[in-house]
């Protein structure tokens, strides 16, 4: 590929139609990443003398999409809670919905993480899974300790999971999985 107009039928066609198993169009952001790994690959090429120009330098990557954001109000919530029959879900939901912490982050988060007498939880860490293996990743999605205030009602969720969690401890014994 040594013309930009090449790269840039390239990145159109992954926007309309790019995924292989359903013909529909690639995110920006996963068409983007494609630009910065050619865009590596033709610099490797341009130091090793391979070609003369770099094309992705003369094209511009799909323009990057931020989202807002969505919550949940109070009432929106309340129904969602309502709808939930299995207690153990429940507080999850509602746990993750007063905190705004991310998936990974609720199930990597551990006790000596959560400090009840000065109400606050320090999300440092995630849990991922990788090749089928679950890993306890030390930072977060953008690399930032953050403190979390937690409310009464956070504080009670977290206290029922504490005694369940304890329940569990003294029914499974020796299997009980302290890991995750």
């Amino acid at each position: 590929i040594d013309k930009p107009m090449m790269l840039e039928k390239y990145y159109d066609h992954k926007l309309k139609k790019g995924n292989l198993t359903t013909g529909k169009g690639l995110s920006n952001r996963f068409v983007r990443y494609h630009h910065s790994i050619m865009h590596k690959a033709f610099s490797n090429a341009l130091k090793w003398k391979m070609i003369k120009i770099n094309p992705a330098e003369l094209v511009d990557p799909p323009k990057k999409i931020t989202k807002e954001a969505k919550y949940l109000n109070s009432k929106q919530l309340n129904k969602l809670l309502e709808t939930e029959n299995i207690d153990y879900y429940k507080r999850i939901f509602e746990f993750a919905a007063r905190t705004g912490m991310r998936r990974g982050e609720i199930l990597g988060l551990q006790w000596d993480l959560v400090d009840l007498e000065n109400n606050f939880i320090k999300v440092k860490q995630s849990l991922l899974k990788i090749n089928k293996e679950l890993v306890l990743q030390e930072n977060t999605k953008n690399n930032l300790i953050r403190n979390i205030p937690i409310s009464s009602k956070v504080r009670k969720i977290l206290k029922e999971i504490k005694t369940k969690q304890a329940e569990a401890k003294l029914l499974l014994g020796k299997n009980y999985n302290k890991k995750y």
